[in-house]
């Protein structure tokens, strides 16, 4: 796609980043594939987001326009991951869960502006605070599979204490423990009803998603879920369903 504003024009790629502001002319137009092919339909996600909500001066937000600004890694890839599952689950969330992701998509898209503009001084603790969040659920999503994933390595790859990651977690329904074994439980619950792993043992199921021990594996699943993960591969019901917690487990409490 091809954008212009402010006496600027850029040429996006897909999964680019392009900020534009409502208050100056623009143009766009999609632009034609390589070596000369024609031009192709684009599609893009737009968040409309107020200037009152970014905590940043307008005149250096300004030198963002028409410029292409790459998702690939860090703050840009968090914010990308995040809209587009915001985009997919929009079906499913109230008016509660907007109010919610709104407000984290705000500080989400203001980080991400301050990170390009060298600016992240600038931000209120508040943002900041997020947006450690946020990497910390990609750093966890994206280490599941890793048996030595614990708080201690969740605090020690921040950069911060673990004291300190159990306090960013105190708001949450779930200790940083109980949502990596949640994660790693929701991961192997849908390989073993996958028919393309259905040769894969269980317990193969479970190391590759953290689980190094297979009867430890099977004891958490069957707490979490009412069923051992072999019966749940035959199709037998589970006990429970949506999010879980193990017997004997409370909100809020630390490991």
């Amino acid at each position: 796609m091809q954008v212009s504003q402010a006496d600027r024009q850029a040429r996006l790629e897909a999964g680019d980043f392009n900020l534009w502001s409502s208050s100056f002319p623009s143009g766009s137009r999609s632009a034609g594939g390589r070596e000369g092919a024609p031009a192709a339909p684009s599609d893009a996600l737009i968040l409309h987001l107020p200037r009152t909500l970014v905590p940043l001066p307008e005149a250096k937000v300004n030198r963002l326009l028409a410029r292409g600004l790459p998702a690939g890694t860090g703050v840009a890839a968090i914010l990308a991951r995040h809209l587009t599952s915001v985009v997919e689950e929009a079906e499913h969330l109230d008016e509660g869960d907007g109010n919610r992701l709104g407000a984290l998509t705000s500080d989400l898209a203001t980080a991400f502006l301050a990170r390009h503009l060298d600016a992240a001084d600038l931000l209120p603790p508040h943002t900041r605070q997020q947006v450690l969040l946020s990497r910390i659920d990609t750093f966890i999503e994206d280490n599941l599979a890793d048996p030595e994933l614990s708080p201690r390595t969740v605090a020690a790859r921040h950069h911060i204490s673990v004291r300190l990651l159990h306090r960013l977690f105190a708001a949450r329904e779930e200790s940083v423990s109980a949502t990596i074994r949640r994660l790693r439980l929701e991961r192997c619950s849908a390989d073993l009803l996958d028919p393309r792993l259905v040769g894969t043992p269980v317990h193969a199921v479970g190391a590759r998603w953290g689980f190094a021990d297979a009867a430890a594996f099977s004891r958490t699943f069957r707490a979490a879920y009412g069923i051992s993960p072999r019966d749940h591969r035959h199709g037998a019901p589970t006990a429970r369903v949506g999010r879980t917690r193990p017997a004997g487990q409370t909100v809020g409490h630390r490991r």
